[in-house]
């Protein structure tokens, strides 16, 4: 009885910080950077407000003429459909209000502090409080909260890898073969959000065989066959989820807006990016400035058959200052945490771009260490997860089987989303960060719970 209210309390305490920023008026939101169409525009959603970045929009219009098909696929538009259909009960006047999808994001989130619970129920009291409380302090920050009341694909990114994460745990508990369908299915939600995060799906399709193998070893088969298929399925997603003018237009932003401004030899580096000399006066535009040649579908084509992500990568490769450099001027804008958006409506009085500072403690504390301090961001972030593989080889013996290889993928997968959102784009970089913000914190509440339980195990001895 004593677990139960205590979990009751935990959730309403959650529901409670939520539901006090997305819900009660002056609702907080993240505005639009541009993106909100390629996930609203299916439905016939539209905004007729001004400055979308600099206010949120919290009411919207159905107009079928204004129909919009952007080209990407994404999971996103599985949550959106049901925050319509969520709308067609709450909204009194037709209108699609904002805190509709917020409600769905907001289930989904607390569905994972739920989960989490669970997985603690016969963990010592401190334990089970401090891993609790430290995901509660993270993860009801602003920072992430705001994303809510947002329509960006990188939000089912973010709620489902969380789930698909509580999923795992609970199969290394022995959990039903309910729960590994759960697990396969949030890692394909996951995936399918965008293109970007796609390649998770090849540290997911390993956890799908840590989990499988031990739980189920006469089923070995069927674990491989979900491996195959959550792998097969970020491939496609990697390549066939967008327009196919979209991965050109990231290409172009990082050679010409982040590699080639920081180059001490730009001659010799736009040859290794098999570029020539006449591409020089397209140095410092991004794909969006006004200048920019992408907008001309035969300069994308030429452009696009002359270096692509693989030669991208490659150039990485063999010119690690220039990656590295890239990487820092990324992790200087990432450290910023909130991207430069509105989070209020026009209508509330607040000035452009007027952020929120309720619940924003966590994201405060992680600007003022690392906004405009990248090699610092980058080697805080390698430290944390080298301790973490330290209480983790240290406990290894306590560790239910598989507790290692999740906590070698979350770092791997936290460092892959690092890399793919300072490397393959330099554009609203912030925003592309919240994979890698997400997975970052949940190392920070990893240690936690690891540092407590040898503390515990310590007393105890």
């Amino acid at each position: 009885m004593l677990i139960l209210s205590s979990r009751s309390a935990f959730l309403t305490l959650a529901a409670t910080i939520m539901g006090y920023q997305i819900l009660v008026p002056p609702v907080v939101g993240l505005a639009n950077s541009g993106d909100f169409s390629k996930v609203t525009g299916v439905f016939d959603i539209t905004s007729a407000s001004e400055n979308e970045n600099a206010w949120v929009a919290t009411r919207y219009e159905f107009d079928p003429k204004k129909h919009y098909w952007a080209e990407f696929y994404s999971s996103e538009h599985l949550i959106m459909a049901a925050s319509v259909a969520a709308n067609t009960v709450l909204s009194k006047d037709g209108y699609f209000d904002l805190r509709s999808i917020g409600l769905i994001h907001g289930g989904l989130f607390l569905w994972a502090l739920y989960l989490l619970w669970t997985l603690l129920d016969d963990a010592p009291c401190a334990l089970r409080l401090t891993t609790c409380g430290a995901a509660l302090f993270c993860f009801t920050d602003v920072m992430y909260v705001s994303y809510l009341n947002s329509f960006y694909m990188d939000v089912a990114a973010w709620l489902f890898l969380s789930i698909a994460a509580m999923f795992y745990l609970r199969l290394l508990r022995g959990g039903s073969g309910l729960d590994g369908l759960c697990f396969v299915a949030c890692c394909a939600m996951a995936i399918t959000s965008k293109a970007q995060h796609g390649i998770l799906g090849f540290w997911l399709a390993l956890l799908v065989l840590a989990a499988g193998y031990p739980r189920w070893p006469k089923h070995r088969k069927w674990i491989m066959a979900a491996a195959a298929f959550i792998m097969l399925l970020a491939a496609v997603w990697i390549t066939r989820s967008g327009p196919p003018s979209y991965a050109s237009r990231g290409v172009f932003t990082m050679v010409f807006y982040r590699i080639l401004p920081h180059s001490k030899n730009v001659d010799q580096t736009l040859r290794d990016l098999g570029l020539d000399e006449s591409d020089r006066r397209y140095i410092g535009l991004h794909s969006f400035a006004e200048g920019s040649p992408m907008s001309d579908a035969s300069f994308i084509e030429r452009f696009r058959s002359r270096i692509s992500y693989g030669g991208l990568g490659c150039f990485y490769l063999t010119h690690p200052r220039d990656a590295y450099t890239a990487l820092r001027f990324s992790l200087n804008e990432a450290g910023i945490q909130r991207p430069n958006l509105g989070n209020f409506d026009v209508h509330t009085g607040y000035p452009r771009f007027q952020t929120s500072r309720a619940f924003a403690l966590w994201s405060d504390l992680k600007r003022c260490a690392f906004n405009q301090r990248g090699s610092r961001y980058l080697f805080t972030f390698i430290g944390l997860s080298g301790v973490v593989g330290t209480l983790l080889a240290v406990q290894r013996r306590e560790l239910r089987a598989g507790s290692i290889a999740g906590g070698v993928m979350l770092i791997g997968m936290a460092f892959t989303a690092m890399l793919v959102a300072s490397l393959a784009d330099a554009v609203d970089v912030p925003r592309h960060h919240l994979l890698f913000y997400v997975l970052s914190d949940m190392l920070v509440v990893l240690m936690i719970h690891l540092s407590v339980r040898a503390v515990l195990a310590r007393t105890r001895g």
